[in-house]
């Protein structure tokens, strides 16, 4: 890994978005550099509420999503179904047509 991107890993770790661990002393004192620059921009910052319906709201998205998803895999099961009983069927209609060609066994 290269110093720049050593640094820049460190600013990302710093920031929340990467949680790896650099090794030693060095990604250390990147992460602590980076805590500098960032940690007064968190004095512009006010706390934020969200609303009190958020979380009902994301687990009811999450909720129609999976309901979806099952619907589709249902109508693809159904269509695989659908052709395995007719081959089954058609391989049944194949087997007495050759029984009763051959005379019966």
């Amino acid at each position: 890994m290269t110093e720049e991107e050593r640094i820049l890993a460190a600013g990302e770790r710093a920031l929340g978005l990467d949680r790896r661990d650099i090794e030693g002393p060095e990604g250390d004192r990147h992460r602590s550099a980076w805590d500098r620059q960032i940690a007064p921009l968190a004095d512009f910052l006010s706390a934020v509420e969200p609303p009190a319906d958020l979380f009902t709201e994301i687990m009811a998205d999450l909720h129609a999503e999976q309901a979806r998803l099952v619907t589709e895999a249902d109508a693809r099961t159904r269509s695989w179904r659908s052709a395995a009983i007719l081959a089954v069927l058609l391989a049944v209609g194949l087997g007495v047509f050759l029984l009763a060609e051959t005379g019966g066994g």
